[in-house]
């Protein structure tokens, strides 16, 4: 038998780690997260709606600061394999690919740790310089770019984010498109199943889940 040992979730829920397995304890304190996580969205949302009424320019900024948001607390509720991270508290990633939508707006948000993991951000400017990361926003042009970069990546613990309309169709894991007043998160479940991710109910409930 190998040595367990106990820690706590990001959403309240207790996990053993055993023979290098996360091995789920207890009972899933989902209820409230979900609440937490929908009143976020409403929230953003309202900002989205007041700002809808000033300048477009400012509309602009306003909604990626709300996307930058959103992926602040996306890591919260997803669990990645212990193997993605190479020390027990080696850095969390997300990465940045192409252009950076939010400049500085995402590492102002970056205060909290992540089970124990520092959160920082990394920019790859083209695929080439495409590196391994926890998180991979994808910010390129070309739809062939994009089905590129999900291929590169494919098999890795690796959860792809972007806000393009056909993300989840085409394998990515996370869209966060703009519907009516909000920003909501489109979920291809079934992708970051197969990388080895796995996505907790607390925010699934809150999405439009896809499967391509």
């Amino acid at each position: 038998m190998g040595k367990e040992s106990t820690c706590s979730g990001p959403v309240g829920q207790r996990r053993a780690r055993r023979g290098g397995r996360i091995v789920r304890v207890g009972r899933r304190l989902s209820s409230p997260f979900t609440w937490f996580f929908q009143t976020l969205i409403l929230v953003l949302g309202c900002l989205l709606l007041f700002q809808e009424r000033g300048s477009a320019a400012a509309e602009v900024s306003r909604e990626l600061r709300i996307r930058a948001a959103l992926l602040q607390w996306i890591p919260f509720y997803v669990e990645w394999p212990p193997a993605a991270f190479p020390t027990k508290d080696g850095p969390l990633l997300i990465g940045i690919l192409g252009p950076d939508p939010f400049r500085n707006a995402l590492e102002s948000l970056l205060d909290k740790k992540v089970d124990g993991h520092e959160v920082k951000v990394v920019r790859f400017d083209s695929l080439e310089n495409l590196r391994d990361c926890h998180i991979l926003y994808v910010n390129l042009p070309e739809r062939k770019d994009v089905q590129r970069a999900l291929e590169m990546v494919r098999g890795k613990p690796i959860l792809t984010v972007s806000d393009q309309e056909t993300f989840t169709d085409q394998g990515g894991m996370i869209g966060l498109l703009k519907y009516k007043n909000h920003i909501k998160p489109h979920i291809n479940n079934a992708a970051a199943r197969r990388a080895g991710l796995v996505i907790q109910s607390s925010l699934l409930t809150v999405s439009e889940i896809t499967n391509p």
